[in-house]
């Protein structure tokens, strides 16, 4: 078998590999109307995603997150104004999560600190602060 890509003899798995290699770059290329209107939007509020850090643009396009690739992914687009809610429908469009996952109520969780403007930190502290400051349960309650 002749793979297109080197002219030179090689094996059927190669072959095929460069094949879907070739399918997905062609999707990425490719993208429905409303998924380029969208992409469009949201370089035009952050600027081109040339500019945004590598990790970034990784996580942009890549799922699943994890914890911490969430957190950074919510302060980028909460520090580059970008609407929550524009996030939301690139990530639905994208099939990285739906509204009303346990994903999407992480990410309206980190938006919601981030507008009162608590520091965030996974930690037992950061939790017992928040507690408090809410009037949720007293530091005694806490503690039995």
């Amino acid at each position: 078998m002749v793979c297109h890509k080197r002219r030179q003899r090689t094996s059927a798995y190669t072959c095929a590999r460069f094949f879907f290699c070739t399918l997905a770059v062609y999707h990425i290329i490719i993208m429905s109307n409303y998924e380029y209107e969208l992409c469009r939007d949201i370089q035009d509020i952050i600027g081109p995603a040339t500019y945004w850090p590598r990790q970034i643009r990784r996580l942009f396009w890549s799922f699943p997150w994890s914890h911490w690739e969430r957190v950074r992914l919510a302060a980028f687009v909460w520090i580059n104004a970008l609407n929550p809610e524009v996030f939301y429908d690139w990530a639905e469009l994208k099939h990285f999560f739906s509204r009303g996952s346990a994903v999407h109520r992480h990410f309206e969780q980190l938006f919601s600190y981030f507008r009162q403007g608590v520091r965030y930190r996974l930690h037992t502290r950061h939790w017992r602060s928040l507690l408090q400051s809410s009037g949720g349960v007293s530091s005694s309650a806490m503690h039995a």
